[in-house]
């Protein structure tokens, strides 16, 4: 009994370093250094698996890619290829620990995932604040496997670099690399240079403090409604998980906010400014009694001059389109990353779940219409008005600007061969459902199944209406009555 008695004691000096002792990695940063202590007790999966992307120089060269100044900094999956951080390829995803009891409190270390709760496979993130909206059961939870105890100061220089909306490179339906726009990712690249195991420590630190004016009852606190959780920048299809990334910020459904409705109606009244009929009253001219009778751009031109009509057609466009860009920056979808948006804080939007993205499409596309039909049905000239093209426009740079350049292409090629704006302005119409669709296929959206089907069914009510609107244009042509723009002589 002694000797068994002397050799467990002899062991207890070793059981104890054992028992304490944690794994710790170095990142070098184009930053600073960052030190990491893993948790491999509570999240040995997770534990096991960053270091196995440690030790085969995996991290080495890629970048934090995506970082909220108020929310986390996001890193360890994309690399720069030509400037352009680009997805790397992963082993397989492992099971979500979310449960161990770790919280994602400031200066923590968690692994980013899809949708799917196990599907984390090298990206992680560090929380810049208490993040309790990431902890089970809120949306899975999000693994916590280790803490920052060296250079959170490093940690808070990147939370604070430039941002904004910037190019990532992800692998398409068909494996190759297409490039999307996201936001949230650094003007200048904030790399990881290399990723090394240090010697472990016997203790652990205190954990880290907030500095001053990020605290959630002081000034610059987080914002009431909680940042997009960390995703793994998944591509459709991802051979891993088959999931889109996650980005349920919030569990209220779009259709029980006030701010839906009051876009509805702003978008309505909005289009409905009768800006042709006063630009021509300020100019003595009654523009319903001249020309085409039409109070839109055309007919200020062709009746006031390019000094009256371009401001007019500018300001039926913009009516189309504040309503739209509001619309799209103050109710969004997870995921996605729109083109155009207006900066507004990230707690006066709704950021809606990508299971709910048909309803924020719908309100989308629904204050687009409504702005078009305001414009086309104006209450202050009973219920009458333009075609709606100009404000047409408008509301497509919002939604698809790049499909409104392939438009405004077509619409020029058949003016200039025609010199009649109905022609032209009928045939980019009934051209734009093909341009929707043709759009949702370059972005692999079509493939996959989760193009905007709202956005479809706009352009053909819009490609319908607008020729409807032209009705009496489409007769004066077969009659050759229609007046055009004649060509200048030399």
């Amino acid at each position: 009994m002694r000797p068994l008695l002397t050799l467990l004691f002899c062991l207890l000096p070793c059981l104890s370093w054992a028992q304490e002792s944690k794994p710790r990695v170095r990142l070098e940063t184009s930053h600073g250094d960052i030190v990491i202590e893993l948790n491999p007790e509570k999240a040995p999966l997770s534990s096991e698996n960053f270091l196995n992307y440690v030790e085969k120089g995996f991290y080495d060269g890629t970048v934090f890619h995506r970082v909220i100044s108020n929310f986390m900094i996001q890193g360890g999956g994309f690399a720069l290829v030509d400037g352009v951080p680009t997805k790397k390829p992963t082993d397989e995803p492992i099971r979500n620990e979310s449960q161990n009891g770790l919280s994602n409190r400031r200066g923590t270390v968690a692994m980013a995932r899809t949708n799917d709760l196990h599907s984390a496979t090298a990206q992680f993130f560090i929380n810049v604040k208490d993040n309790d909206n990431l902890n089970y059961p809120s949306h899975g939870g999000y693994a916590v496997f280790g803490e920052v105890v060296e250079g959170m100061e490093v940690v808070d220089k990147i939370r604070n670099v430039r941002t904004g909306v910037g190019s990532l490179g992800m692998p398409g339906p068909d494996g190759n690399i297409q490039t999307r726009r996201a936001r949230d990712v650094p003007l200048e690249p904030v790399v990881i240079e290399s990723a090394k195991v240090v010697e472990p420590a016997a203790e652990t630190p205190d954990p880290p403090t907030e500095p001053a004016g990020t605290s959630s009852s002081g000034k610059g606190a987080a914002p009431a409604t909680p940042a997009q959780p960390p995703a793994e920048d998944a591509s459709p299809g991802r051979a891993a998980s088959g999931q889109r990334e996650h980005g349920s910020t919030s569990e209220i459904h779009p259709w029980s906010e006030p701010r839906s409705y009051l876009l509805l109606a702003l978008s309505f009244l909005l289009g409905s400014i009768p800006f042709g009929l006063i630009i021509a009253k300020s100019q003595g001219v009654n523009i319903r009694e001249q020309g085409s009778g039409n109070i839109g751009a055309t007919n200020v031109w062709r009746i006031l001059g390019k000094k009256f009509g371009i401001p007019c057609l500018i300001l039926d466009l913009l009516k189309g389109l504040i309503p739209v860009l509001l619309a799209i920056s103050l109710i969004r979808i997870a995921d996605r990353s729109p083109l155009l948006a207006i900066p507004l804080p990230e707690s006066w939007s709704l950021i809606a779940d990508t299971s709910q993205a048909i309803h924020v499409q719908i309100i989308h596309v629904l204050t687009a219409l409504l702005a078009v039909l305001g414009h086309n049905y104006s209450p202050w000239v009973g219920f009458k008005g333009g075609k709606g093209i100009a404000t047409s426009a408008g509301v497509l740079l919002g939604l698809m600007p790049i499909g409104l350049l392939i438009l405004l292409v077509l619409w020029l090629v058949l003016f200039a061969a025609t010199r009649y704006v109905s022609v032209a302005s009928i045939g980019a119409s009934l051209s734009l459902p093909l341009v929707t669709l043709y759009g949702s296929w370059h972005h692999g959206r079509l493939q996959d199944g989760t193009w905007n089907k709202p956005l479809f069914a706009f352009a053909l009510v819009i490609a319908v209406l607008a020729t409807w609107k032209h009705r009496s244009n489409i007769k004066r042509l077969i009659d050759g009555t229609e007046g055009g723009f004649k060509r200048k002589r030399d």
